[in-house]
């Protein structure tokens, strides 16, 4: 099994011909499930995505090979990914969200306003840091 049953399944990290993870990531952040990345456990899933290829559903076709591409994929949260359905399906094509979303937004700041910032920070919080001011 690619997917350990404490980790959220992503299309990535399933292993999409063991028929329980084939369309186990489908299941993630599903809408209207408020609160949690699954509505069921993942165990109750993975019978869910084994009943659906033995219906018939497939990601693959046997006899020439086409798979159709995904149109969207869930993005797990940047962080701990258990803290609740703060995930979200996105186009397949849209680019991953920086590892770090804050020094992305940092970014933007002018340099000016970064050591204002700075300097307020070690004034109001002296505590926060040691005597050089680190």
């Amino acid at each position: 099994m690619a997917v350990e049953d404490e980790r959220i399944p992503t299309r990535d990290t399933c292993d999409l011909s063991d028929p329980e993870e084939m369309f186990l990531w489908c299941f993630v952040g599903m809408a209207h499930v408020v609160g949690a990345m699954l509505a069921f456990p993942l165990k109750w899933w993975r019978k869910v995505s084994a009943h659906l290829v033995k219906c018939g559903a497939m990601l693959k076709c046997p006899q020439c090979g086409y798979e159709k591409p995904p149109e969207v994929r869930f993005q797990l949260p940047v962080g701990d990914a258990m803290l609740g359905a703060a995930g979200r399906w996105l186009p397949a094509d849209e680019p991953d969200a920086p590892a770090d979303p804050l020094g992305a937004e940092l970014a933007k700041v002018a340099p000016d306003v970064l050591r204002e910032t700075v300097r307020r920070v070690q004034a109001e919080h002296p505590e926060w840091f040691d005597e050089e001011g680190q």
